[in-house]
């Protein structure tokens, strides 16, 4: 005669084999659906149509980034970053654009245009790079003077 642990015992395992049987199966059964739906296509990576597309709000038009700035408006603020960088060397973007008044990302074109120039210098990666001015010397830029 089997004792009550035994007899628990045994129905233990009973009951995890019949879990484990069934999570199997659902699992399958899952794998099937999943490769039914591909069509025959390799990648389980949605395309561009099978992905619903973001509802808006009736009238909601798409945003726009706004107008082009000019070459004058991106100068001018090209020439107040570099004043600001003169006053107070080794500011962040960050920092530059507290500073001049707007946004971070406002300033990725005069700053390039400063770079390009040979006015900066930029140390460091992403977040913690820093900017300083460059001496005349050191940028390669020669100043003609107009003969009077």
């Amino acid at each position: 005669m089997k004792t009550s642990t035994e007899t628990l015992a045994i129905e233990i395992e009973t009951a995890i084999q019949l879990i484990v049987t069934a999570t199997r199966n659902a699992t399958l059964a899952a794998v099937e659906e999943a490769f039914r739906g591909l069509g025959g296509r390799a990648s389980s990576r949605a395309t561009k149509t099978d992905r619903p597309s973001p509802q808006r709000e009736p009238g909601a038009e798409r945003r726009t980034c706004g107008p082009r700035r000019s070459a004058s408006e991106i100068s001018a603020l090209a020439e107040s970053m570099f004043a600001s960088l003169n006053e107070n060397p080794g500011k962040t973007m960050v920092e530059l654009a507290q500073s001049v008044g707007t946004r971070p990302s406002d300033l990725t074109v005069p700053m390039a245009q400063l770079k390009r120039n040979g006015r900066i210098k930029a140390v460091g990666r992403r977040q913690f790079m820093r900017y300083y001015p460059r001496s005349e010397s050191q940028s390669g830029a020669t100043v003609i003077q107009e003969a009077a």
